[in-house]
């Protein structure tokens, strides 16, 4: 099952999930270029997923909760086009 049969909803969820996830990982990475020498040491190694401190953890799940919404509005996006799209 190609990308071309899969439901619309589906193809705009992850559009939005892989959007999302390029923006924080651009956001992070400005962020650290900007203030690498003067950043505490949590946000240093916060682009890291496998060295989690424990004081990072809601950062990572803020994070998740903004992928987990743009997949939501993405696939709801892409069930309104899919609907548009049928009725023609």
């Amino acid at each position: 099952m190609g990308w071309k049969d899969w439901p619309y909803w589906l193809k705009g969820g992850i559009i939005g999930t892989v959007l999302a996830t390029l923006i924080i990982l651009i956001v992070g990475f400005i962020a650290l270029s900007i203030c690498y020498e003067n950043c505490p040491p949590f946000i240093k190694n916060s682009l890291f997923i496998f060295i989690l401190p424990s004081y990072f953890l809601p950062g990572v799940i803020a994070d998740v909760a903004i992928i987990i919404w743009n997949f939501l509005i993405g696939a709801l996006i892409g069930f309104i086009y899919g609907k548009i799209k049928s009725r023609k």
